[in-house]
């Protein structure tokens, strides 16, 4: 039976997730409140094949003049188990456009896990356990396409924990 979809049988379904941009106490860099910034994938990591930097839009023209100069800088990254699913999404096809991220505005510590706890990686399989650190607090957007959707969310129940699912808007 076919999904309905308030949205239109073909139109992409809109998808935000109340997250972070890991790594603030590295870029220092604060980027304007409300910008969309531009999710770019990060191949050559070498401690993370699915890594993806956030980056502020290399047009100066998008930008007010006071912060022109900050055109194309990383501003962080997208934390662990989110950017497996989003590059498995980005090489699968799955969206309709590119993914944007929008802060909100607030630098704070991590609190998920408590902030003495530190990153590492997932051994054989398992989800990577997130670190401290400041982070940006952010909403990332992403248009699925609709054909897509169920397969899409998918790989984000496979890849996520309960509780980060809880930070979807759908």
């Amino acid at each position: 039976m076919a999904e309905s979809n308030p949205h239109g049988r073909n139109r992409p379904r809109p998808i935000r997730i109340n997250w972070a941009v890991k790594g603030y106490h590295v870029f220092h860099i604060r980027p304007p409140v409300h910008l969309a910034l531009d999710v770019i994938p990060e191949p050559q990591n070498r401690y993370d094949p699915h890594a993806m930097g956030v980056f502020i839009p290399n047009n100066p023209n998008l930008l007010a003049p006071e912060v022109q100069h900050l055109a194309g800088r990383q501003v962080g990254r997208v934390p662990a188990n989110l950017c497996r699913c989003l590059s498995l999404l980005q090489n699968g096809g799955f969206l309709a456009r590119p993914i944007k991220v929008e802060f909100l505005g607030e630098v704070a510590q991590s609190t998920m896990p408590p902030v003495h706890a530190r990153f590492t990686r997932g051994a054989r399989g398992q989800l990577d356990r997130g670190g401290g650190g400041a982070e940006l607090q952010a909403t990332y957007e992403l248009a699925l396409e609709n054909r897509r959707f169920r397969q899409a969310m998918a790989i984000f129940e496979a890849n996520l924990t309960r509780a980060d699912l809880e930070r979807f808007a759908v």
